[in-house]
């Protein structure tokens, strides 16, 4: 099962609020609008889904970053 970001994150949003035990999946689906099935796959491959976010945010902040410093370049050639 493919988990998104945006899944994951809603996951970690209950998480960081203290509000329920995570163990508790039908109250984590309640606050997080994930399915049981969404909820057990994070726990059980939680360290994976969140190093493989975290590498893809940074390659899109790279590329971005990229992008930025190349535009600035070619707009200090074109001034020239």
């Amino acid at each position: 099962m493919e988990i998104t970001k945006e899944e994951f994150e809603a996951y970690k949003k209950v998480q960081s609020s203290g509000v329920t035990n995570m163990f508790n999946v039908s109250v984590v689906g309640k606050l997080s609008g994930l399915s049981r099935e969404q909820i057990l796959e994070i726990m059980k491959n939680y360290s994976e889904i969140e190093k493989e976010i975290k590498s893809t945010n940074a390659t899109k902040e790279d590329a971005i970053d990229y992008l930025i410093k190349f535009a600035q370049d070619q707009k200090e050639y074109t001034e020239q």
